[in-house]
């Protein structure tokens, strides 16, 4: 049968099951219930800017191809930084959208961005038709965090690349944390014995598929940690929360923290296969180093005893990587209708890229591992 390529502007009208098929052993986040998710409890939905453009190709049998696409008419949440393009494109009197956006909202981690079966590669082409048409219109193509083995056919299809870099922690085989602290050099290996010992008599545990309870206790913590922040990061919601718990358990790990039984601090992760995604973290009381240790450590430790093999704590922050979360690269892609536009903001990308290069070269000449 001919492949039949459809746009959905909900993610209700794509089948769970055929989808989640689709994206098999991929990143968790593209799996139907958390995308689904985002748009069901009003985190990203056409009222917060995020209208889904969702592309499937189906070979009349079953889904053969997909892309989780967005028509976005913002830059916030996208952990991409575009303010550089602002600034110019408002000198210029030039808009910058809405735009399309493929990858996750909100959610800053690698994965698949053009989903294909392998047995069926020519179901890239009409997927690709279907995502150039949705950019007539708009005023630009972003793809964030797409895998570093999908970037050259990213490149292949007009789009320039831009790289950034997060800190990951990986597993060297470790035994307990202890064998963890002996790749430190000296001095920092002190300090992180000093960290834990500093929340030793706070009672911290791991919760696989925490109930409703703890669900609401963790959006507590959230919700009144981005307040006291400014409450500039909320793109989540209460009943995101909630969706998860209910439809996604067997993905969710909490760490949580407790003084004398009383909640007090805690974050919500992510499982699947061997890594652990740091995600979502607050809490109620101020504690020295309880960020660190319910955020990182417990994570780590975590990792070594179910012998996971990655652990993503989020993007951003030089903190993670004095604690043994060395450079990682990410990747986007991007290309703008305007000639102009998309070849000046290239070349800036190459200088960025240098940028970036000559940073995590430093980085890993300072690494705190002995081996780094």
């Amino acid at each position: 049968m001919p492949l039949q390529t459809t746009v959905h502007e909900s993610w209700s009208k794509v089948d769970q099951a055929a989808w989640d098929s689709l994206v098999g052993e991929r990143s968790p986040f593209l799996e139907h219930a958390f995308l689904a998710g985002l748009e069901l409890t009003g985190c990203a939905c056409p009222e917060t800017g995020w209208t889904p453009q969702v592309i499937t190709v189906s070979d009349g049998e079953r889904l053969v191809a997909g892309i989780p696409a967005w028509r976005v008419t913002h830059d916030t949440g996208q952990f991409v930084w575009q303010g550089h393009w602002k600034r110019a494109a408002d000198e210029a009197e030039l808009p910058l959208h809405p735009k399309i956006v493929v990858g996750v909202p909100f959610t800053p981690v690698t994965g698949a961005r053009l989903l294909l079966r392998p047995e069926h590669p020519e179901a890239a082409r009409p997927a690709l038709q279907a995502l150039s048409d949705a950019v007539r219109g708009c005023h630009g193509l972003h793809v964030l965090f797409p895998d570093h083995t999908e970037l050259a056919g990213w490149t292949r299809a007009g789009l320039f690349a831009r790289e950034q870099y997060q800190f990951h922690w990986h597993n060297r085989g470790y035994a307990d944390f202890d064998a963890f602290l002996a790749d430190f050099r000296s001095k920092r290996r002190k300090e992180i014995r000093r960290e834990r010992r500093e929340v030793a008599h706070l009672q911290l545990d791991v919760v696989e598929a925490p109930d409703a309870a703890l669900i609401d206790h963790l959006w507590d913590a959230y919700n009144d940690t981005v307040e006291r922040n400014g409450g500039t990061d909320r793109f989540l919601k209460r009943a995101f929360f909630e969706h998860l718990g209910g439809a996604w358990p067997h993905r969710l790990l909490a760490v949580r923290a407790r003084d004398g039984g009383r909640f007090i601090a805690g974050a919500l992760d992510v499982v699947k296969g061997d890594r652990l995604y740091g995600r979502y973290w607050g809490q109620l009381e101020d504690v020295r180093f309880l960020h660190f240790e319910v955020c990182y450590h417990q994570g780590i430790d975590h990792c070594i005893a179910r012998g996971l093999q990655a652990f993503e704590p989020g993007h951003g922050g030089d903190h993670k990587f004095r604690r043994g979360f060395l450079p990682a690269r990410t990747h986007s892609a991007h290309l703008f209708p305007h000639r102009g536009v998309h070849r000046s903001f290239e070349r800036a990308s190459v200088r960025e890229t240098a940028w970036f290069e000559d940073r995590i070269a430093e980085l890993m000449a300072q690494s705190p591992l002995r081996e780094g």
